[in-house]
């Protein structure tokens, strides 16, 4: 497994088949809360966060009682890579559908198209 750490707008490299890790922080105080974390990778078009089949994730997550504000650091989710070589674009989290983030054009899919097999058939068969 090869781990590419990036800070936030930083662009990453990644191939067809690899995870990304998204990792979220926040500040939270209040009760007890189960909450899911959403990533998805989207591409950069006049509609806000189209997402790419097969390129989101999803996680849910256990968060304690906060009687006073705490830095919540632990989240995360992966999101596999769809196989779209060539294709530069963004990605979004978001917790619930009460908070958000995102970053455009931070995600550079590499590599090649995984080969296509059509007309599979078996051609003969006979004892051996």
């Amino acid at each position: 497994m090869v781990v590419r750490l990036a800070t936030p707008g930083q662009v990453i490299q990644v191939n067809p088949g690899d995870t990304i890790r998204v990792q979220v922080a926040f500040t939270y105080q209040g009760p007890a809360w189960r909450e899911t974390l959403y990533s998805a990778l989207y591409i950069n078009t006049p509609i806000p966060h189209n997402e790419i089949s097969g390129g989101a994730g999803a996680l849910g997550w256990d968060i304690p009682k906060c009687d006073t504000p705490v830095s919540i650091t632990n989240l995360y989710v992966d999101v596999p890579v769809p196989n779209r070589p060539g294709e530069t674009v963004g990605i979004y989290a978001k917790l619930g559908n009460i908070l958000s983030s995102y970053y455009d054009s931070v995600i550079q899919i590499l590599g090649v198209a995984a080969p296509i097999v059509t007309t599979f058939r078996i051609t003969s068969y006979t004892k051996v």
